[in-house]
């Protein structure tokens, strides 16, 4: 939709018969065609990936898209996570699923998080598919008894004009049925391009800073295989 040209001076303005919007109606109309046309970019630019999930995912699982901060699209086994169905969900903040992290995890999470966050705005566009985050945590299970550990995914994201996320896809993946050695939560980032990887798995006395904390080792290929099976859930 093109955009007409700021006026500059005082208010009131004289708007031209061209400019003038009458109703709400016809002011919806005005930004609907915009307003659709990022919905539909967003939707198709994810949906291949989506529709192949269930064939890389190790266990029980639920995908969702953040765009701008609000819920965007959800799908898979939602109940099984939240206890609440995809209606719930829809328009949501991602900070309402926060509340299902087991307490003790939670400065973990939310610390790995803003890692990958400034990880992700520092590569070039065109060198992300060489990278998969992953996170592990444990959610504690809607009914209230109990967690299960999950490892949750930045399966593939979009940046904006700024090169910030404007949108991403998440995948989480019940692993409980795998054998946890040490069930702290951990950060891993696969990096393909040169074949290391990153991980972090800090105490609470050194989570704030995790950023420093995170290690690289350099990768054998049979090393890089496993863990790239491992980071794309295969």
């Amino acid at each position: 939709m093109k955009r007409k040209t700021a006026h500059k001076g005082k208010f009131p303005v004289e708007l031209s018969q061209e400019e003038r919007v009458n109703s709400i109606d016809e002011f919806k109309q005005s930004i609907l065609p915009a307003f659709e046309e990022n919905i539909l970019d967003t939707a198709l630019f994810y949906q291949d990936l989506i529709c192949k999930i269930n064939l890389f995912v190790p266990g029980k699982y639920m995908w969702y898209v953040v765009q701008r901060l609000t819920i965007f699209q959800m799908g898979g086994m939602v109940c099984h996570f939240t206890g609440k169905d995809l209606s719930y969900w829809k328009d949501k903040n991602p900070e309402e699923y926060f509340a299902y992290i087991y307490p003790e995890d939670i400065p973990y999470v939310m610390t790995f998080a803003k890692v990958v966050y400034e990880f992700l705005s520092k590569i070039d566009e065109n060198d992300k598919n060489y990278y998969h985050p992953n996170l592990y945590f444990r959610l504690k299970n809607p009914d209230g008894n109990g967690y299960k550990h999950i490892m949750f995914q930045y399966i593939y994201w979009k940046y904006d004009t700024e090169h910030g996320i404007e949108s991403i896809l998440h995948v989480i993946t019940d692993i409980s049925h795998i054998e946890q050695v040490n069930p702290k939560p951990m950060l891993t980032i696969l990096d393909e391009k040169n074949n290391v990887l990153h991980f972090s798995k800090t105490t609470n006395d050194e989570v704030d800073n995790a950023l420093n904390s995170i290690l690289i080792r350099h990768l054998t290929k049979r090393e890089k295989d496993i863990i790239k099976l491992l980071a794309k859930g295969l």
